[in-house]
């Protein structure tokens, strides 16, 4: 809701790069967590609040968040940014930006800004999760309007084809494509591809057979 922050969006969208913005670490962290699969990459700003109930941002956020993205690598491995405009990040030594070897794109200048989008999408692009978006583009199309569970199923398959997902579950995928095909006959009925009848199998069972 940062007007400031608008041009940068623009410039972002005009990338192709979909920013949700989020008001504190905590806020931003819980939304990640929830949906581990939606995300491609993080772009953290240098001062930030905890939680909702701060009333002045700190740096502390900035380390807690580092921490929380290299605890999270054992379920995914996200690239992360940061960007800032102020000049103890961008002009001066910083411990934290020193000690993760990361750099602080400097919001007020446009070469960074346009430096960062760059670095934003090809290192996004390399993600296992976007490749297989990009791979099979018009079936994650159909799927955002499905429930979420369906894009991460399919994105879990895809990588157990690949080879990069040693906990695939055949019984449990096996499970959870059936109640994406009942959704998918429910849709049918709803415009009248198919008969009543098909998805009220015993009050309200989707006959698949």
């Amino acid at each position: 809701n940062d007007e400031d922050l608008l041009p940068f969006i623009l410039q972002a969208e005009q990338q192709e790069i979909i920013l949700e913005g989020y008001g504190s670490f905590k806020e931003g962290f819980n939304a990640l967590e929830a949906n581990l699969n939606y995300y491609d990459a993080i772009l953290l700003d240098a001062l930030f609040f905890e939680d909702e109930k701060s009333e002045t941002v700190n740096k502390k956020g900035l380390g807690s968040s580092i921490a929380k993205i290299n605890e999270l690598k054992s379920k995914k491995v996200f690239p992360f940014f940061v960007l800032s405009g102020q000049s103890t990040f961008t002009d001066k030594e910083n411990d934290i930006l020193e000690a993760n070897n990361l750099k602080c794109y400097n919001k007020k200048n446009p070469e960074d800004v346009k430096e960062l989008l760059l670095n934003i999408k090809t290192i996004a692009n390399l993600q296992i999760d976007l490749q297989i978006k990009h791979e099979h583009q018009l079936l994650f199309n159909i799927l955002k309007e499905y429930p979420d569970f369906a894009r991460d199923t399919f994105i879990s398959i895809f990588k157990g084809l690949k080879g990069f997902n040693n906990q695939f579950d055949d019984q449990l995928h096996f499970t959870q494509l059936r109640i994406i095909l009942e959704t998918m006959f429910r849709k049918a009925n709803d415009i009248g591809l198919l008969h009543d009848k098909c998805v009220q199998v015993g009050g309200s069972k989707v006959n698949l057979h």
